[in-house]
């Protein structure tokens, strides 16, 4: 299944799907850049959201091997330091 029609199945950005998965989670997960940086520009997408497993969309970028992606998501978090859940 496309990931883009996968994300559509969403309710909204920030909810989960089975494993507590945002749609960042699954972009990052599948190393689709174009999704990330999509992503950053929506309101409601939490960056430092957590799976039910802990896992960041981070985490899953790194263990995935997806170096672009680890980059956006790296700066996307830095240039969110302020945030609370940092």
């Amino acid at each position: 299944m496309p990931l883009l029609a996968y994300l559509s199945g969403f309710q909204g950005l920030a909810s989960t799907g089975p494993f507590g998965q945002t749609a960042l989670h699954y972009a990052a997960i599948n190393g689709r850049v174009q999704a990330l940086q999509w992503l950053k520009t929506q309101p409601g997408v939490d960056v430092f959201a957590r799976s039910t497993d802990n896992f960041t969309a981070l985490d899953l970028a790194q263990r995935a091997g997806y170096i672009e992606a680890e980059e956006i998501i790296e700066n996307w978090m830095q240039g969110d330091a302020a945030s609370p859940h940092g």
